[in-house]
């Protein structure tokens, strides 16, 4: 029994021990595990320094914060670095030592834990001694790389990891950084380039990167300053200078004038290239260059968006030929022959409004003196003009002009015609200016007239001395007469039908005669009103028009006076006035006198024309009615009986005969006082109309009515007018508008591409995108380039 309670208390024992040891360890598994988890999710720094460099720029970041914690940053001394407070980026500024601070918040806004660490901040070491470095390219504005010489030759190990920090002198902003890209075979050029980002900085195109900056960098201490200057901006104007061929032309000068603003001045390059930066006001730029043509263009584009282009082809000053060849055909490219071509040469001071809408008819009146020449279209419808000899192949501008003027180039064409006149450099050459009017009238007036079209040009804008000019013409319409109202004098006469007589003012007599049956109008107490479809085919311009009203026995019961008219779209309207006087006609007597004694004046007529605005027009001719010889006193009298006259106009009677001439200009006003409504009364009237006197023509000079009583001017009513001007060459999409250039990465240029179609150029852009920059420069146009920086 003591055995067993001695064995007993044994077993307890080491129970016991045993349990105390286990709840000893489960109780420390238990406090190391809330150590370990205490400490899983405690806020702490990343990372720490000891010490930092002057300009080293170190993030502060803290680890374990909650999402409902926050941290902020603060330091001992703003003197010596700044920190943001949000973000913990520390920007050391000055040696010494400083403590940061960071405490972390809960989302109560409660201070829950606050960090510190101690850092020496000490003064920038060279990493590079004894080396000395200089600037010897600035920024480059193609690659945006620049390089640094260097005194003494550098290891890559040593240099590589250098980064150079650039800001614009006395700002802060933008910081730009630069990376190390190569270094030199000889060790002694460093090449660095810009980031990405900095180059889309450098990039806006207003030129307001443009200036003055300071370079930093890890591996030296010294401060080295450069300039720089954009390469695309706005308010630009730039391009090339070519010859005719497509080859560059070096060393011109070109001079900008702006308005209330001085002149620039630049010259070509190598390339033919040239360029103004911030231009405001341009009024014109002179391109000279000896042994070429100087150009003038006036009011050059510029932009405010961008670079803009303006591509310029000199031609040679030894080269003076010039080649003119038309082409004239309907609209469906049938051949018109006997077109009429009027050349005159057009001053830089004209200033008539015939520069108005295209799409109506405009007249301008030409003295006759000014024509430089005139002719008509062979059978093909073609007419060359020349000042050479001989016609030599050479490059072409064809013009195709109808509604729209187009224009197109062919590098090599021989012109030909058998319709060729060769003319005087003094009438076609390469520097005047021309208006060139092309009509055709039909010969019976019915069918066959087209509408007349004006042309102005000068060789001078265009980029070659020869052009091949095809124009096609508008046939056409017949004549349509609305409302058109005539007043009779006597609103009883019965009207049966009205004849109408059309007169061109460069004619003397009536072109086209058209009768209107009474069905066609309608009378009403002395006024007719007219409305009728005539088959006449006349081009549209100012034309006159007489109206007689006959009986049903074809008895002139009255007519008008010679009135002028407007056609315009084969519509004719009145000009001054909305009716038509109708009125009796009259007669008057002439008594005519010869100094001959041979009764030469029995066997003589004259012919009478009426006058309207500046012109005569024929109205009938008149025979001698009487004539009376007297030989004592060596002298024949004649009597010449008129009729078809209306009171209040002027008239001019001219002799038929060209055996004789008036010694006073016959010209005479009627009346109602020196007329007569039947013919007996004027036929025995007391006094004449007027007296003329003839005498023979041997020994007298005709006087300057008698050579020529219509106008010394014309007047040319044209439906289309197209200018071919500097600016219309300027901005057509052929050569040599578009031109395509290829550059290096560094600027430098490797080819030049003209008249390219757009797939090719398209193609070239594509495939070139990456293994060089493409611009391409297109007249009155922002350019083009795949540079990166700018796309």
């Amino acid at each position: 029994m003591k055995f067993t309670n001695k064995k007993t208390l044994k077993v307890l024992t080491i129970f016991l021990i045993f349990t105390v040891i286990i709840s000893t360890f489960i109780s420390l598994l238990f406090t190391f595990h809330q150590a370990s988890a205490k400490t899983k999710s405690s806020a702490s720094f990343v990372k720490k320094y000891q010490s930092l460099s002057v300009n080293k720029e170190v993030q502060y970041q803290i680890k374990n914060l909650k999402k409902t914690e926050y941290a902020h940053f603060f330091i001992s001394d703003t003197t010596l670095a700044s920190i943001q407070k949000e973000t913990g980026l520390l920007i050391p500024k000055k040696a010494g030592k400083l403590t940061i601070t960071a405490k972390i918040y809960n989302k109560k806004q409660q201070l829950i834990k606050t960090l510190k660490d101690n850092i020496s901040i000490k003064k920038n070491k060279s990493i590079l001694p004894n080396a000395s470095f200089q600037l010897k390219e600035t920024i480059n504005p193609w690659n945006f790389t620049l390089i640094l010489s260097c005194n003494r030759i550098l290891l890559k190990s040593e240099i590589s990891s250098d980064t150079l920090t650039i800001l614009p002198k006395g700002k802060t902003t933008p910081k730009l950084t630069a990376s190390f890209t190569s270094l030199s075979s000889d060790g002694k050029e460093v090449i660095y380039t810009l980031t990405s980002s900095s180059q889309k900085k450098l990039c806006p195109g207003d030129c307001s990167m443009d200036g003055n900056y300071i370079l930093k960098s890890t591996c030296f201490s010294k401060k080295l300053s450069l300039t720089y200057e954009e390469r695309l901006t706005e308010n630009t104007l730039s391009g090339f200078i070519l010859k005719e061929n497509g080859n560059p032309i070096k060393n011109a000068l070109l001079s900008l004038k702006r308005t209330g603003l001085s002149d620039k001045t630049c010259f070509s390059d190598s390339n033919g290239y040239y360029q103004f930066k911030n231009i405001s006001n341009p009024a014109s730029l002179t391109i000279e260059k000896e042994g070429y043509q100087t150009k003038n263009i006036i009011n050059p584009v510029i932009s405010s968006e961008g670079t803009t282009c303006e591509n310029i082809i000199l031609r040679s000053s030894k080269d003076t030929s010039a080649t003119l060849k038309f082409l004239i055909t309907d609209t469906k490219n049938n051949p018109i022959s006997d077109a009429v071509i009027t050349i005159l040469k057009r001053k830089d001071t004209d200033t008539d409004n015939s520069y108005s809408s295209a799409s109506s008819s405009n007249n301008i009146t030409i003295d006759k003196e000014n024509i430089l020449f005139s002719s008509t279209t062979d059978s093909t419808g073609t007419l060359l003009l020349t000042n050479s000899d001989s016609l030599t192949s050479a490059p072409c501008s064809n013009l195709n002009l109808h509604q729209n003027a187009t224009l197109s180039y062919t590098a090599s064409t021989q012109l030909f015609s058998t319709n060729t006149s060769i003319l005087p450099s003094s009438i076609l050459n390469t520097v005047d200016n021309y208006t060139i009017y092309i009509s055709k009238f039909s010969p019976d007036h019915v069918s066959s007239a087209y509408q007349t079209q004006r042309l102005d040009f000068s060789f001078s804008d265009l980029i070659t001395n020869q052009a091949n000019i095809h124009i096609k013409l508008n046939k056409c319409q017949h004549l349509t007469i609305n409302n058109f109202t005539l007043c009779t004098t006597n609103s009883l006469i019965d009207i049966h039908t009205l004849s109408l007589y059309f007169y061109h003012p460069e004619h003397r007599k009536s072109f086209y005669q058209y009768t209107i049956s009474k069905e066609q109008f309608t009378q009403n107490k002395g006024n007719i009103t007219l409305s009728s479809n005539l088959p006449l085919s006349i081009p549209d311009g100012t034309y006159y028009l007489s109206v007689e009203a006959l009986s049903e026995g074809n008895t002139t019961l009255e007519a008008s006076a010679i009135f002028p008219i407007i056609i315009q779209n084969s519509i004719l309207s009145l000009t001054n006035t909305n009716s038509i006087s109708l009125n009796p006609t009259r007669f008057a007597r002439i008594l005519a006198y010869s100094d001959s004694i041979d009764n030469l004046l029995s066997d003589c007529s004259f012919q009478l024309y009426q006058k309207c605005d500046c012109y005569y027009f024929f109205i009938n001719t008149f025979n001698i009615k009487t004539s009376t010889k007297k030989s004592n006193n060596n002298y024949t009298t004649a009597t010449i009986l008129l009729s078809h006259l209306l009171p209040e106009q002027n008239y001019l009677l001219l002799p038929t005969d060209n055996r004789f001439s008036l010694k006073e200009t016959a010209l005479f006003f009627t009346t109602e006082n020196n007329t007569y409504l039947t013919k007996n009364e004027a036929e025995y009237s007391t006094s004449p109309i007027t007296k003329i006197q003839c005498i023979l023509t041997d020994n007298y000079e005709h006087s300057d009515i008698e050579k020529d009583f219509s106008s010394n001017t014309i007047s040319i009513a044209y439906h289309t007018i197209h200018i071919i001007s500097q600016d219309f060459i300027r901005s057509s999409k052929s050569y040599p508008n578009c031109v395509m250039a290829l550059y290096q990465k560094d600027g430098s240029l490797l080819s030049l591409h003209l008249t390219l179609p757009a797939t090719d150029l398209k193609t070239i852009y594509s495939s070139n995108k990456t293994n060089s920059i493409i611009d391409i420069y297109t007249n009155k146009e922002i350019l083009i380039t795949n540079q990166d920086s700018y796309s």
